[in-house]
């Protein structure tokens, strides 16, 4: 019965993938729902730890559009003042979805374009402006104000009950071209 079992049941490559996707699910799950601290250096640190991770998952989880889906490398882009302190720079060893990943910091609206995911922080204060910008780019946004989804924005790491969730504007998301995993549209809020 343990021999039928693995060789008609787990040993398929389409059962191993879902397992695997399955298993990152439950990872972000897991970092998703421990609390982010109050106090104040050590709140910050996991808060954006755990939106680090977010960023990660969002590349193997959101297939890009088809002029996009050649990439050599993922961009991550933090726009204005970076609230990561060291937290992405941990990205740039790994790779995901067979790419590395580099991490640039634009302090102002300029070469915007060369971003495949543009993070944009609370305390940045034209994002509206920038968001008009890019609107028809193929740049996965992603911001922490509640406004930012209704504002023209894909993705908003938002934090409520201590903890950081998820929202999508899945309907933003595919005017762009972007193709969201069922499994990261299972654990988000959407918003259309």
């Amino acid at each position: 019965m343990n021999n039928y079992l693995y060789q008609h049941i787990f040993r398929p490559p389409e059962i191993r993938k879902i397992v695997v996707e399955l298993l990152s699910v439950i990872i972000c799950l897991a970092l998703l729902s421990s609390p982010v601290e109050s106090r104040a250096d050590a709140g910050v640190s996991e808060e954006y730890q755990i939106k680090a991770a977010y960023l990660y998952n969002l590349i193997k989880f959101i297939q890009w559009p088809v002029d996009q889906a050649n990439l050599l490398v993922t961009k991550i882009c933090v726009v204005g003042s970076n609230p990561f302190l060291t937290q992405l720079e941990n990205l740039t060893s790994r790779t995901a979805n067979g790419r590395p990943i580099e991490i640039l910091y634009k302090p102002a609206m300029k070469r915007i374009e060369d971003c495949n995911i543009l993070f944009i922080p609370k305390n940045f204060s034209d994002s509206k402006k920038l968001l008009h910008y890019i609107t028809e780019k193929p740049i996965l946004t992603v911001g922490e104000k509640p406004s930012f989804l209704e504002q023209g924005g894909i993705v908003s790491l938002v934090v409520a009950s201590n903890k950081v969730q998820l929202h999508i504007n899945q309907s933003r998301a595919k005017s762009v071209g972007f193709e969201i995993s069922g499994n990261l549209l299972e654990v988000a809020k959407i918003v259309q």
